[in-house]
């Protein structure tokens, strides 16, 4: 262990996550035309957009 991390603790690492599922948007944004990165996280307009497609059904 060296010096400068004695005593200290780390913090665990975490990863942002959308709620949704990224994957599952992008998913609905190609089938709905939408260019979408096949890794990235969605644009927000069309996580919005998906978002209202659902409230309205």
């Amino acid at each position: 262990m060296a010096a400068c991390d004695a005593g200290r603790a780390r913090k665990p690492r975490t990863v942002a996550t959308s709620g949704d599922g990224s994957a599952a948007i992008r998913k609905w944004a190609r089938g709905c035309g939408y260019e979408v990165s096949v890794r990235s996280r969605a644009p927000a307009d069309i996580r919005e957009s998906r978002q209202k497609a659902h409230r309205l059904k």
